[in-house]
């Protein structure tokens, strides 16, 4: 899990980015839905809770703070990322 979440959060957080700054709702629900799940493989997290953060303005059509809750997704992404690297390296050694 840890190997196919590295793999494909670039993909998810760039679909994310995407839509935010193209400021389309239902397609930046549906990018946020995709990362709220894989980041649910590994329980409540900051990244989870921002994606689902993210996922519940766009369904509401509420996208006055929709580039500042990306830009703290991007930062909590960033360290997710980092901490999921070490525990694959801990597990490979």
């Amino acid at each position: 899990i840890i190997e196919l979440f590295l793999r494909d959060a670039p993909a998810m957080l760039h679909a994310v980015r995407l839509e935010a700054n193209r400021a389309r709702p239902e397609a930046l629900a549906k990018a946020a839905h995709v990362l709220k799940g894989s980041a649910a493989n590994f329980g409540v997290s900051p990244l989870y809770q921002l994606a689902r953060e993210l996922e519940q303005c766009a369904r509401a059509g509420e996208m006055a703070n929709v580039l500042e809750i990306v830009t703290r997704l991007d930062r909590a992404a960033e360290g997710f990322e980092r901490a999921l690297a070490r525990l694959r390296n801990e597990v490979h050694a």
